[in-house]
C-alpha cells in the first residue's frame, strides 16, 4: 500500500511516483518498475519530485538530490562533497540553469554543470528558503521563515532583490 509523497508527469509522458520509504515508481507502457537504493538511489525515502525546463525529473531526500541523465542516475555534488541539503523547490530558469530552495545552503543555481550559491552572504535574509516560484514576468519569489523576497537572475548573478515587509501591506 504505497503511501506518494509527490507525482509528475516527464517530457516521453511517464509518470513518476515518490513513495514513502520505497524509492520512486515509475508508470510506462501500462507498467510500474521501482527504483531503489540497489538501483542507485541515495536513501529509497524520496521527499519530492521537479521538473526541469526539459520536463525532466528532478528528486530530492532529506539529503541529496539527483535525476536521471539519459540512462544513467546523475547525483548532484557541490564541489567533490555530495550535495547534503534538503531542496524545498526548484525553478528551471532555462535548459541547462536551474535554481533550488534548499533548507540550509539558501539558494543554489546549477548553471551548465557548475553551481553558485546566493545566501545571507548575498543579502537574503534567510538561508532556509521554503518555498520558490517564477511568475509570468520573470521574476522570482521565495518564502522564507523571515518574509516574502523577490529578485531576477541576470546570468550568475542576482539583481533587483526587494524584502517585502509590512509597508508593502499587511500579510
Amino acid at each position: 500500500n504505497p503511501h506518494a509523497l509527490a507525482i509528475k508527469q516527464d517530457t516521453a509522458n511517464r509518470l513518476w511516483f515518490a513513495i514513502l520509504k520505497s524509492g520512486l515508481l515509475l508508470y510506462e507502457n501500462d507498467r510500474f518498475w521501482q527504483y531503489t537504493e540497489k538501483s542507485g538511489l541515495l536513501t529509497n525515502t524520496v521527499i519530492n519530485l521537479f521538473l526541469d525546463d526539459g520536463k525532466k525529473v528532478h528528486w530530492s531526500f532529506a539529503e541529496g538530490f539527483q535525476r536521471f541523465n539519459g540512462p544513467d542516475m546523475e547525483t548532484f555534488y557541490i564541489g567533490k562533497q555530495l550535495f547534503k541539503d534538503k531542496v524545498n523547490g526548484m525553478v528551471p530558469l532555462d535548459r541547462n540553469v536551474n535554481l533550488l530552495a534548499t533548507t540550509i545552503n539558501g539558494l543554489l543555481l546549477i548553471h551548465k554543470g557548475k553551481v553558485f550559491k546566493f545566501s545571507t552572504a548575498n543579502g537574503f535574509t534567510s538561508n532556509s528558503i521554503s518555498m520558490i516560484i517564477k511568475d509570468a514576468t520573470g521574476k522570482i519569489w521565495i518564502t522564507t521563515e523571515k518574509g516574502i523576497e523577490s529578485f531576477r537572475i541576470n546570468g550568475v548573478s542576482v539583481t533587483d532583490h526587494r524584502i517585502y515587509n509590512e509597508s508593502d501591506g499587511p500579510y
